[in-house]
């Protein structure tokens, strides 16, 4: 019988030895390739997925912004569209406050030659009546007290000493034909409030009082709110 060990002293392995080392290591460099396919379409599969994540969230954010700037824009456009109207309605209230104390300027040499404090009080208190904007009518002399007015309970107090600013633009104002608007303050009635007021210059051309519209807040709160959408405006 032969001998299977060499007389060297090294293992040679049979022939059906061999056939199953090289079945193995062809097995196993399949196995292998197939484990790297596998990765290879996983790790293409992983961007793919990543890069579909990233155009759908660009594609979010690029709807959100471009949805924010159209939302901008019509909010601008609707509130400047608001704004027009508040100015319309405040030009021609003011404008028809104004035209009010030109025309006491001009009654106020009548009552002064007559002298009779009451009619100018009526007078003054029927145009209050017709302008829901104006709370209080005052004429002022020069030294600052009330000589006529729609509030019975201002004629014959002195504002001088308190230094409204309503009465000291107008003494300081060099035009006759300007009308002064104060910045708001707390009047003697106790309500925050601003004034026009107009100079009046006597026969010489000096400083002769002031004659006064104090606006009323209600009104232009009200004003205000028709234009509101919303209560957090």
């Amino acid at each position: 019988r032969t001998n299977a060990w060499p007389t060297s002293g090294k293992y040679r392995p049979t022939c059906d030895q061999s056939a199953g080392a090289i079945r193995w290591r062809n097995n196993r460099g399949r196995h292998l390739v197939q484990i790297l396919r596998t990765a290879n379409t996983i790790f293409k599969q992983r961007w793919l997925l990543v890069l579909a994540l990233l155009l759908t969230g660009g594609f979010i954010a690029y709807s959100l912004f471009e949805e924010r700037a159209i939302v901008e824009i019509k909010e601008k456009e609707r509130l400047t569209s608001q704004a027009q109207i508040i100015e319309k309605n405040l030009g021609r209230q003011i404008e028809g406050v104004d035209q009010a104390l030109k025309g006491i300027l001009g009654d106020m040499e009548y009552w002064s030659g007559k002298g009779d404090r009451q009619m100018a009080t009526r007078h003054l208190q029927t145009l209050t009546d017709a302008m829901p904007g104006v709370r209080t009518l005052a004429t002022f002399d020069a030294q600052g007290t009330v000589m006529a007015s729609n509030r019975s309970e201002l004629i014959g107090k002195n504002f001088q000493s308190s230094g409204r600013e309503y009465f000291k633009q107008a003494r300081q104002g060099a035009d006759p034909g300007q009308v002064y608007l104060s910045a708001p303050f707390k009047t003697a009635l106790g309500v925050y409030a601003v004034v026009l007021s107009r100079r009046v210059i006597d026969v010489d051309g000096k400083f002769a009082g002031v004659v006064t519209a104090t606006l009323d807040p209600e009104y232009f709160t009200i004003l205000l709110d028709s234009v509101r959408l919303a209560t957090d405006m």
